[in-house]
C-alpha cells in the first residue's frame, strides 16, 4: 500500500537511535498485533535499548517479549480512555528517548502523549501538517493491525523479515518460563461464541478456553 508520508524538521542526527519508545495502552488482541513490527524493529535497531509504555496489565507478557528490554506502565495523558484516574501532562521524569513509535490509534490524541515524551524524533499516524511528530503517516481505518504498525516501523527502515512478518503473530519470540504439565489434546480454534457453546459449552466446563478480541474496549476472557 502507498500512502503520503508528511514529516517536518526535526533535530539531531542520522545516527541510530540508542533509546526507542513504543507506547500503546490498549488491549491484548492490539499487543499481540504489534510482534511482528516489534521484531523489524529490534532487527533494525539490534543495541538499541527498547522500552514498551502500556497499560500495568500488559508488563508481565512484554517481559517474556525478547524484543523489548524495559517496560513502564502509562501514566496516563488528558484525553486517552485508557489512562487511570488523575493522568498528568507532563512525563518529564522519564528518560530522552531518541526515538518513539506511537501504536495506539489514530494519533488524534495519543500524538500529544508521545510529543510529551520530548523523543528526538517520533513515528505515528496523524492528517498532513500533523507538527506533533517528526513522521506522520495517513491512517486507514481498514487496515489490519499487523500490516498498520508494520508501516510505521518501515518508515524507519525496519523492514519485516521474509515479508511474513504481518501474516502471523504465532512465531512470537518470548523468553523461557518454566515447563508445566498440559493436557494431551489440541488446541481448536473457534470464531464465534455460538461455535464455542456449541462444542464444549459455556465458560466453567471441564475445557479451559481463551478467547482474545483486538478492538477498543473488548477484554480477553479466560
Amino acid at each position: 500500500m502507498t500512502e503520503p508520508t508528511h514529516r517536518h524538521a526535526g533535530t539531531g542526527s542520522s545516527a541510530d537511535p540508542s533509546r526507542i519508545a513504543i507506547f500503546q495502552a490498549l488491549n491484548l488482541g492490539d499487543l499481540l498485533c504489534t510482534t511482528p513490527a516489534l521484531r523489524a524493529i529490534r532487527g533494525r535497531f539490534p543495541a538499541a535499548e527498547i522500552t514498551f509504555i502500556g497499560r500495568p496489565w500488559a508488563e508481565d507478557f512484554v517481559a517474556r517479549l525478547t524484543t523489548v528490554d524495559r517496560f513502564l506502565p502509562f501514566p496516563g495523558f488528558p484525553g486517552i480512555a485508557e489512562s487511570p484516574p488523575g493522568a498528568a501532562r507532563t512525563v518529564s521524569q522519564w528518560p530522552r528517548f531518541d526515538l518513539a513509535f506511537q501504536m495506539h490509534g489514530s494519533g488524534s490524541v495519543s500524538n500529544g502523549f508521545v510529543a510529551a515524551l520530548g523523543a528526538t524524533h517520533s513515528v505515528g499516524f496523524g492528517p498532513p501538517g500533523e507538527r506533533r511528530l517528526t513522521t506522520a503517516l495517513s491512517w486507514f481505518e481498514s487496515e489490519p493491525e499487523p500490516l498498520r504498525w508494520l508501516r510505521l516501523a518501515e518508515a524507519v527502515g525496519a523492514a519485516a523479515r521474509n515479508g511474513a512478518g504481518a501474516a502471523s503473530t504465532a512465531n512470537t519470540t518470548t523468553r523461557p518460563r518454566p515447563a508445566s504439565p498440559r493436557p494431551n489434546r489440541r488446541p481448536r480454534l473457534y470464531t464465534s461464541d455460538e461455535q464455542l457453546r456449541r462444542d464444549q459449552g459455556p465458560p466453567g466446563s471441564r475445557h479451559p478456553w481463551v478467547k482474545l478480541g483486538s478492538g477498543p474496549g473488548v477484554r480477553p476472557s479466560f
